[in-house]
């Protein structure tokens, strides 16, 4: 019985020796490098997806003797290679910026030329986990903008007139976003936006202020495949829980400061959003966003005044940019 069991083992040991010296191995690597670094490529094999290579990584790929053929993401040129069984080949991906456009390439190199890159930098190895698209994001933005209409607040020495905006300014807060699958998105952001005047004056100032909470559905169109590039449209409601403006003219002569609040206000919003994935765990993107509302000051003021500062348009363009950590 042990004789039988120990053949038993000897030629299931024999069998996988043989299987894996029927094998090859492609070891694929991306170095550090400042071009292209936020984005990811994907590398096919066969034309069917290995992995996602991110940068300063790399991956290793045992396979089966034979013909294979190599492309990336972005790619120019493709790569056929054959594998010799228990040789090992070394494929780097590299990233080139042309006139109107950049491109990766794949390039086969000897063992000599990336041993030093794979053994003594940080690089990290790749476990081959298919990506899958994280489903929520968490993050902050920053946005800038333009209102539609401005209203002249104070007559300069030059006789030019320096004027309150009540759309667009510069604003920040937090965003929250949920993928409902490949095609749709909804996005739910907390702004605080202000606005300035201009030009500035060095013996006064005015400013407006407003807080902004958007509900945004959106529809994903996916940009090369949509594993790291997607554009989004979209359009929801917004509700401004108030605003306020504050004008400081004591150091002017005959001035003084004054001020008053605004009522909370009900608008609504188109965007158009271009996102990226740099990896797995974040998200960045760019947008640009048109907003429509108007404001009204509380009651007490907007009896007592006519003037177009108490019910004053807040609609404007912004631009913005976001960063996510995905989960």
């Amino acid at each position: 019985m042990k004789k039988i069991l120990l053949v038993l083992i000897i030629f299931i040991l024999g069998h996988a020796a043989k299987g894996a010296e029927a094998e090859g191995r492609i070891v694929f690597y991306r170095e550090a490098d400042y071009q292209g670094a936020a984005l990811g490529f994907r590398i096919y094999v066969n034309s069917q997806v290995l992995t996602w290579m991110h940068n300063n990584s790399y991956f290793s790929y045992s396979c089966p003797a034979g013909d294979y053929y190599l492309t990336a993401d972005r790619g120019r040129q493709s790569l056929t290679l054959q594998v010799e069984a228990g040789q090992t080949y070394y494929v780097r991906l590299g990233f080139r910026t042309g006139f109107w456009k950049s491109y990766s390439e794949l390039i086969l190199v000897d063992e000599r030329s990336a041993l030093p890159a794979l053994t003594y930098g940080d690089m990290r190895e790749l476990d081959g986990t298919p990506l899958q698209r994280p489903r929520f994001r968490l993050g902050a933005g920053l946005l800038t903008g333009a209102g539609f209409s401005s209203h002249a607040m104070f007559l300069m020495d030059n006789h030019k007139e320096s004027s309150l905006s009540f759309g667009g300014g510069m604003g920040a807060g937090v965003r929250l976003g949920c993928e409902l699958g490949q095609h749709f998105d909804l996005m739910l952001a907390l702004h605080h936006q202000w606005s300035t005047l201009i030009p500035g004056m060095h013996n006064g100032s005015a400013s407006f202020y407003r807080g902004r909470l958007s509900l945004t559905p959106s529809g994903i169109i996916p940009l090369q495949g949509g594993d790291h590039m997607r554009l989004k449209l979209g359009a929801g409601p917004d509700y401004y829980p108030g605003g306020g403006l504050t004008v400081k003219a004591s150091a002017i002569p005959g001035g003084t400061n004054w001020g008053w609040e605004y009522l909370s206000a009900w608008g609504y919003h188109m965007s158009m959003i271009w996102e990226m994935n740099p990896s797995r765990r974040w998200t960045m993107d760019f947008g640009l966003r048109y907003n429509e509302v108007r404001h009204k000051a509380r009651e007490e003021v907007y009896r007592r005044l006519s003037s177009s500062l108490t019910n004053p348009s807040g609609s404007g363009i912004d631009m913005s940019v976001g960063f996510y950590i995905n989960f």
